[in-house]
């Protein structure tokens, strides 16, 4: 998906007057991070277990993470932190 021209498209004013820009999803279970004519796409891991479903889209064995990030206005990403769930065994 060509998220950078979609959010562009729909709200062109607020586009327009930003300086970090920056697209986060998380619907692939894996990290992933693409940049752009200076727009970041960050795929995100994900904390979901395994199902069913997610066993026939082979969305198996992958850590499960999350991922929280810390931004300041005129300096941008400031932090990340990470949660890797464990479970109890």
């Amino acid at each position: 998906m060509d998220y950078p021209t979609l959010m562009a498209s729909e709200r062109p004013e607020d586009w327009g007057q930003t300086l970090y820009r920056e697209i986060n999803t998380g619907d692939k279970h894996q990290i992933k991070v693409e940049e752009k004519f200076g727009v970041r796409v960050r795929i995100l891991p994900s904390l979901a277990g395994t199902d069913t479903w997610h066993s026939e889209k082979m969305f198996v064995g992958n850590q499960r993470q999350a991922e929280a990030f810390v931004w300041n206005k005129d300096a941008g990403l400031l932090g990340t932190a990470i949660y890797t769930y464990r479970e109890n065994k």
